[in-house]
């Protein structure tokens, strides 16, 4: 199982290298920024969701586990961090099914 301080570190280099991002486009001030300031529509969104959800491979969407009407009010820091939350869970609970 990987952790979530690894998940968080291939979750920012799965995002960088498929949107082609360079270190300093995701700086501490793109962090610290809302989700509603990137003007990011919903399309992307879903692009976003099937991009980590085949980087992982989680068996489960992403989609149904992320409010996106709270998380517009999320800096980016805290989106990422509520996604590396979320894809923990899924992980595991895909490796340890229940019984």
């Amino acid at each position: 199982m990987i952790v979530p301080d690894k998940l968080k570190s291939k979750l920012m280099f799965v995002l960088k290298n498929h949107y082609a991002f360079e270190d300093h486009e995701v700086s501490d001030r793109t962090m610290g920024r809302l989700v509603r300031e990137l003007d990011v529509d919903s399309i992307a969104v879903l692009e976003l969701f099937l991009v980590i959800e085949d980087a992982f491979e989680l068996e489960e969407k992403l989609s149904s586990k992320i409010n996106m009407g709270e998380a517009v009010d999320f800096t980016m820091k805290q989106f990422i961090d509520e996604l590396v939350k979320q894809i923990y869970k899924i992980r595991r609970a895909q490796e340890n099914p229940p019984q």
